[in-house]
């Protein structure tokens, strides 16, 4: 049975879509495009011999030293230094990696090393970009740019290719790289380019641990904030620094021809890949210079499989590696990697493979891939999606972190207890009042109107104004002034919230809004805290409640309400869950036919006085959201009821005054405006048909401006950030001299 089992080739290997992550530009340059170049330049090579050429370019195995490796760039840089020359490389590059199963390939060049006195920076770039845009009009593949600088160069010259590739990243470019010798040459004399291209929001590959040491890796990580290794093979030098890469899943490009032929390894039975994978390293396999190693991918594939004894299932999670560590945008990466891994699956299944370990592996849980899946059919051709509906969303288990206890229980629960309220002869308010209704012309003061129109005025899906929803507030408002009220609401909210499938909401309320019927806020609270523990107790619902205030003139003038508030937060901090403002949650009712201005804080104020105001703390009171206009002071104006129930123009509020002890016939006052109270011993009624006098220009109180500015200042903050990483999360390697 297992001489029947199919054996992996490199014809299949071919077959699979793949990634190349590390090729650069200039090592895989076709000899006969070399040849054709030089020509039409006028450029003189070595020999004209195709064969000859390609015996010098070409290295084996056997290369036996890096100068010997490098001949090769020498003859083919010759004769890249034209733009259609590098247009042409690039796209034949493409043209390569698209032969050999390619659906994705990154390319990297150094563009300093094209710059000549007939072309610049520029012009290089532009030339590159052109291939690209061709390959990816005509060619089934992507292919974005990396630009590399070079370590003996000066830092300067690195700087310069680093703006070049920000510059160009709209383009194609999606890294920067540093390469050249390592030894001598340390990453962190270019920290300032890396640094440049890391705030232009690029990503950054080193290389690094090819010719060096496992040091010379930390300083990739360390000074470049490197995203990608380029090669790595010391990594194993430091097992802290392994489990570094590992824990902050830093990929690496591995090239093992290429390292065998730099004699970065002795052999290739030696290279440490398959240990690095075995440690859970996201290694990429990579050909580096395909056309100076005589390589290609799928070959460099077959090497880890003959010469390392990697199995099929090592394979595909090497080639799902390089998917993975593309520097593509996330939605096009996770796309691409998705389709990629069913079609090695299918590929694999045709030709006879056993696909189960890699089915059932856990890995390929976060590409959301359905393997099973009938062969025939395209990876988006099948994928089930249920209709969208109303059962469907009941269904789902939801939180909702917004909803006030005030507009949340049901019509029954509001009517009820707004029929208790205004039936009550303690209420100062009416029905037809607070619904903006014309009763009946004998109607008593208790009149109440049909609950159809009710329901209609309070509830309304699609028809709602402004004005009726400030109506339905109000209603909501003067509903719920009793501890019953409150249980009975939050009692309903909790059953709701269950019926739908709610895991937890969070309950806001604003206290001073409760208490027009003798309850304090802090018996509001108490009481709202109480129900909502036995009614999460009944419903398995949990919930927290966020205590607010609603931020309009009447509280602004008396910031005292907002800090008892706060402190009633912090005395039951648990339960209560945080502190909050809104905006105006009620409207004026109109009582007369003209209506005074609200209280503003505006440049020019009516003012009442020429001295300074004595203040008092007015009572918090919900009854203040169903009152007219903001007056002079929001205690001293409320509706009367009349038992003809047909409404009156509200009292004003005295004009007294209280002089300053300090000051003097000398000393002129600054005028100011504040609420005041109504005075008990005089009391004047405002004609509907008299507007009130006019007034000098006044400022804001004083204590008004104390008051903002010390909340100003108290809630200002600075914070700083450092791009660096701590020194404890980096490891740390003994330098050598």
């Amino acid at each position: 049975m297992a001489q029947d089992r199919p054996k992996l080739t490199v014809d299949i290997i071919r077959k699979l879509p793949k990634v190349d992550l590390h090729r650069h530009l200039d090592g895989s340059v076709r000899v006969e495009t070399v040849v054709e170049l030089a020509e039409e330049q006028g450029v003189c090579l070595p020999t004209n011999d195709l064969e000859e050429l390609r015996a010098l370019i070409e290295v084996d195995n056997d290369c036996e030293s890096l100068v010997e490796y490098l001949r090769g760039f020498t003859i083919v840089n010759s004769v890249a230094q034209k733009p259609y020359a590098l247009t042409r490389m690039f796209f034949e590059a493409c043209e390569d990696a698209v032969a050999d199963g390619l659906r994705y390939v990154e390319i990297r060049f150094a563009p300093i090393l094209h710059v000549n006195e007939l072309m610049s920076l520029t012009q290089v770039m532009e030339a590159v970009c052109e291939g690209k845009a061709m390959a990816e009009y005509h060619l089934p593949i992507t292919a974005r740019i990396i630009l590399c600088g070079m370590r003996h160069m000066p830092p300067e010259t690195t700087m310069s290719v680093a703006e070049l590739a920000w510059r160009y990243r709209n383009r194609g470019v999606v890294a920067f790289d540093l390469a050249g010798p390592e030894s001598g040459f340390a990453s962190s004399k270019h920290k300032a380019a890396f640094e440049l291209v890391r705030k232009q929001m690029l990503k950054m590959t080193v290389h690094s641990g090819e010719a060096a040491g496992a040091e010379s890796i930390l300083d990739a990580i360390r000074y470049c904030g490197a995203h990608r290794i380029g090669h790595g093979t010391t990594l194993g030098d430091s097992p802290e620094l392994l489990a570094y890469v590992v824990n902050r899943g830093i990929p690496l490009e591995v090239c093992p021809t290429s390292n065998l032929q730099t004699k970065a390894v002795s052999a290739l039975a030696d290279h440490p890949l398959k240990s690095y994978l075995e440690a859970n390293v996201c290694v990429t396999i990579n050909t580096d210079n395909p056309r100076i190693s005589g390589v290609t991918l799928s070959d460099e594939l077959m090497v880890c499989h003959t010469e390392l004894g990697m199995d099929l299932a090592q394979i595909v999670r090497i080639i799902d590696n390089g998917f993975s560590a593309t520097f593509l945008e996330r939605g096009t990466k996770k796309r691409m990697r998705a389709e990629a891994l069913y079609q090695t699956v299918s590929i694999l299944r045709s030709e006879g493979f056993d696909v189960s370990p890699i089915v059932n592996d856990p890995h390929y849980y976060s590409a959301a891939v359905n393997f099973h899946k009938s062969l025939q059919d395209p990876y988006w051709g099948t994928a089930s999606q249920p209709a969208i509906s109303r059962d469907l969303v009941a269904a789902l288990p939801k939180i909702d972190a917004h909803r006030r206890v005030a507009g949340s229980a049901s019509l029954d629960v509001v009517w009820k207890h707004f029929a208790d309220a205004v039936t009550d002869d303690s209420c100062p308010v009416t029905a037809a009042a607070v619904l903006g209704l014309d009763p009946p012309q004998d109607a008593p003061a208790t009149w109440l109107p049909d609950r159809a129109v009710f329901d209609a005025l309070v509830e309304s899906s699609d028809t709602h104004t402004p004005g009726s929803t400030s109506v339905a507030k109000r209603v909501f408002n003067l509903a719920l002034q009793t501890r019953d009220a409150i249980a009975d609401s939050v009692a309903d909210i909790f059953a709701s919230a269950a019926a739908d499938n709610y895991l937890y909401i969070e309950l806001v309320l604003e206290p001073s809004f409760h208490t027009g019927r003798g309850l304090t806020m802090a018996h509001i609270v108490d009481a709202t805290l109480d129900a909502i523990a036995s009614a999460s107790e009944s419903t398995g619902v949990l919930a927290g409640l966020v205590l607010a205030v609603s931020v309009s003139p009447a509280t602004l003038c008396d910031p005292l309400v907002f800090r008892e508030i706060a402190e009633l937060a912090v005395a039951r901090k648990g339960p209560v869950s945080g502190v909050g403002a809104l905006a105006p949650s009620t409207s004026p009712l109109k009582t007369t036919a003209t209506t005074r201005p609200p209280l503003t804080f505006s440049r020019t104020l009516p003012c009442r006085s020429s001295s300074p105001p004595v203040r008092s703390r007015p009572r918090p009171s919900s009854l203040r959201s169903l009152t007219a206009a903001p007056t002079a002071s929001p205690a001293a104006s409320r509706f009367t009821r009349s038992r003809s129930c047909s409404t009156t123009s509200p009292t004003s509020a005295s004009r007294s005054s209280s002089a300053s002890p300090t000051s003097s016939s000398s000393t002129p006052q600054t005028p100011t405006c504040s609420p005041r109270r109504r005075s008990s011993s005089s009391s004047t009624t405002r004609s509907p048909s008299r507007s009130a006098p006019s007034a000098p220009p006044c400022t804001p109180p004083s204590s008004w401006t104390r008051s903002l500015t010390l909340s100003s200042a108290q809630t200002s903050t600075s914070r700083t950030c450092s791009s660096s990483l701590p020194a404890a999360s980096m490891p740390s390697l003994p330098r050598t001299t």
